[in-house]
């Protein structure tokens, strides 16, 4: 998964990464503040980056030119603090920059319009494809109520607007931008698989709960 990339540029806050997961540490009198912020992460400097892209770029001629010029911008050598973002730690995926956490998720699957038609257990991930971000998720139905693309066709909106109803940032990027896409499902916002009962009630029988974001 491509993950997100940001600047530390506050002199004041030193970031770090503990078990992978980014903690920022700042003075605001008594007592020093240290606070994990629970997103998964990775430190770069530029230099790292720089030295790292070099032989990708040997290998795609195209990128030469490019990574040539993040070589040569002016003060940027020594430049600490590039973040790079790849989700939540605490079981949350971030969907173009909007998090979803599994409550919500749970929630939209178990919600009053989908529980008629899914059982409520599903695993989702995110996806990069065609380079679009799509949330990817596998979900229990029961198969009285159509065939898997016949189920799709209903679940989708439905999980929209559950979603919507979670997380109103949801709602808006899909007001704005994601909707544009619905009639198309391969660029669909959500891509769904539909896995019959019991095929993933099974895997109840060997534990106590099953957790719906995947890793």
């Amino acid at each position: 998964m491509i993950p997100h990339f940001f600047h530390h540029a506050d002199p004041g806050a030193y970031v770090e990464t503990v078990g992978g997961e980014l903690c920022v540490t700042k003075w605001q009198g008594i007592p020093l503040v240290r606070y994990n912020l629970h997103d998964s992460a990775h430190l770069y400097d530029w230099p790292d980056i720089v030295r790292l892209l070099t032989p990708w770029a040997q290998r795609n001629p195209a990128l030469a030119p490019d990574v040539a010029r993040l070589g040569q911008c002016q003060g940027l050598e020594s430049l600490p603090g590039i973040l790079a973002i790849s989700g939540r730690a605490d079981s949350c995926l971030i969907l173009c920059g909007t998090n979803l956490t599994e409550a919500m998720l749970d929630e939209a699957v178990r919600s009053p319009e989908c529980s008629g038609i899914l059982t409520g257990l599903y695993r989702a991930h995110l996806l990069m494809e065609n380079g679009l971000q799509r949330l990817r998720m596998a979900l229990e139905y029961r198969s009285e109520h159509g065939t898997p693309d016949e189920v799709i066709e209903i679940v989708y909106p439905r999980l929209i607007r559950a979603l919507g109803r979670v997380q109103p940032e949801f709602h808006d990027d899909w007001t704005s931008i994601y909707q544009t896409w619905d009639d198309d499902p391969a660029k669909r916002i959500l891509k769904l698989d539909l896995v019959p009962w019991p095929g993933m009630s099974r895997t109840l029988e060997h534990g106590i709960k099953s957790r719906g974001i995947g890793k």
